[in-house]
């Protein structure tokens, strides 16, 4: 799973069709943050991710989409490179 901060518009659809509860909103930044331990990779969020068009752009791309990396290689499950979030989040500690 990839997520894009920048093109996150914060609808929050993510949050409401995530099974495994691996989506949380941070209200500060309006953008959500990726459990990717929790994930289930079932691609719900990627279905009714409705994106961000940008100027230039035909049509809006998708925040979430599937990924070829494998992200969930490591040995704590509880680790933070399990973690997608913008990067203002980490850098203000929220």
């Amino acid at each position: 799973m990839h997520y894009d901060p920048e093109r996150c518009i914060g609808c929050r659809l993510c949050i409401t069709v995530c099974p495994a509860n691996a989506m949380e909103w941070i209200p500060e930044l309006r953008k959500i943050r990726h459990y990717v331990s929790r994930c289930m990779f079932c691609a719900l969020c990627v279905d009714v991710c409705p994106g961000k068009k940008f100027p230039g752009e035909e049509k809006a791309v998708k925040a979430l989409s599937m990924s070829d990396e494998f992200l969930i290689a490591d040995y704590d499950k509880y680790s933070d490179n399990l973690i997608e979030e913008p990067p203002e989040a980490k850098e203000k500690g929220i």
